[in-house]
């Protein structure tokens, strides 16, 4: 094996790790206490034959879910995190007090995914099972009074892979490909056929072969295994992108999506991933979170102009793309500097570039504020920071990314 060398000024002249036996990992460079490649999550470990495989420590952020105030996040070993406003136990440990810094979530031991709403928490456990916390009315859970629960607790589920939530409903995604949500239901978001609320999981009708879901504030979405995506619920702003501005009580084609990878929704828009890094979006763009230009709303997908991205998210009113460089570049509404430029509140029609985010793994946004996963493993936030959304031990709004304490 070739060693890579360090140069005088630490960094790597060949960017390929070597295995280094004496430390048991993967190293960039020849004095691994010198220059290595400083990051926790990705440093590789050292096989018997000297190769290098992939191994995700338990401390790495494997997700990030984002409320309407509050934060969490899912470790790689299992554990949740959460953070911000918890009038309704939305945090899930054990109290109703706001935090400005990470607290854990209790009675979790492993969680697989997780997903934050407007005043609730769900997570995918190891079993397939949903647990939730936070506002009862929105849980999954059947309950004549509907109290808050500040705690997790069972929705009784089995083979769930995926949850999703925004508002006021949340769906699952099941192995199979089929979807249940539950939840509030006036526009059909629901997508069992019918405008009635459920308190328990519904299933959506005529869909078994989803991969990724994606839930709006009053519509959902669901990105089939050949790449085509369908939605349901409300449609007056275009966003279930069928081509026009009706609504839809069980699932609909989105015109022009043959090649979709990912899926994200919002208040009141959608976007997708396609194969080739394209980021389409479609629906509501009055303050121009389609990112294309105009606040012309759209019923069918449309480029973000000069966008090649690896991820998205939307917001309530911005959205954000993960660019194939690590670049974090977001649109739309700036009313609490969520699109992180650092400039004092100024909507955009067009991407932005998020101030010195250009190492980013992985991005989530929220209502009014966003955070991303930085190369290093650390978590920076930025935006609406009103009830301590950003994990930065204060509730000052942050215009750029700022770190959040205490996840060492």
């Amino acid at each position: 094996m070739e060693y890579a060398q360090c140069l005088s000024d630490g960094n790597c002249a060949d960017p390929h790790p070597r295995c280094d036996t004496a430390l048991g990992a993967c190293v960039q460079c020849l004095d691994a206490d010198d220059c290595d490649d400083g990051n926790h999550c990705t440093v590789d470990a050292c096989e018997a034959d000297g190769s290098c495989s992939h191994v995700v420590q338990p401390e790495c952020i494997a997700e990030i879910g984002i409320g309407e105030a509050h934060t969490c996040i899912l470790r790689a070993g299992g554990e949740l995190q959460c953070w911000g406003s918890n009038g309704f136990g939305q945090l899930g440990n054990g109290s109703q007090v706001d935090r400005t810094t990470p607290t854990f979530v209790l009675d979790i031991e492993v969680a697989l995914d997780v997903a934050a709403g407007m005043r609730h928490t769900c997570a995918v456990l190891a079993a397939g099972d949903v647990a939730c916390f936070g506002d009862g009315q929105v849980l999954g859970i059947p309950s004549p009074s509907r109290p808050s629960y500040a705690r997790p607790q069972s929705v009784g589920l089995r083979d769930a892979v995926q949850v999703d939530t925004h508002a006021e409903h949340t769906c699952a995604l099941y192995a199979s490909g089929r979807v249940s949500c539950w939840g509030a239901n006036h526009a059909g978001q629901l997508g069992d056929g019918t405008t009635i609320d459920s308190q328990t999981p519904v299933e959506v009708v005529g869909l078994s072969d989803a991969i990724a879901i994606a839930v709006g504030t009053e519509h959902s979405c669901a990105l089939r295994s050949d790449g085509t995506v369908v939605c349901w619920g409300d449609g007056r702003d275009g966003q279930l992108g069928h081509g026009s501005t009706g609504g839809s009580l069980t699932p609909v084609e989105v015109v022009g999506l043959t090649d979709a990878v990912g899926l994200w929704a919002g208040d009141a828009s959608t976007c997708a991933l396609r194969s080739n890094g394209e980021l389409w979006c479609w629906g509501n763009n009055y303050v121009g979170q389609l990112g294309d230009g105009t606040t012309e709303s759209r019923s069918v997908p449309a480029p973000v102009p000069s966008v090649e991205a690896r991820q998205a998210a939307v917001g309530a009113e911005f959205a954000c793309a993960l660019r194939t460089s690590g670049q974090v570049s977001c649109w739309g509404s700036d009313l609490w500097g969520q699109l992180g430029n650092g400039d004092p509140p100024s909507d955009s029609l067009t991407p932005v570039d998020v101030l010195g985010l250009t190492d980013a793994l992985l991005l989530a946004v929220g209502f009014d504020h966003a955070c991303a996963v930085r190369s290093t493993g650390s978590l920076v936030c930025w935006g609406r920071n009103d009830l301590g959304q950003l994990g930065d031990a204060t509730t000052v709004d942050r215009f750029a990314p700022t770190p959040v304490v205490g996840l060492d």
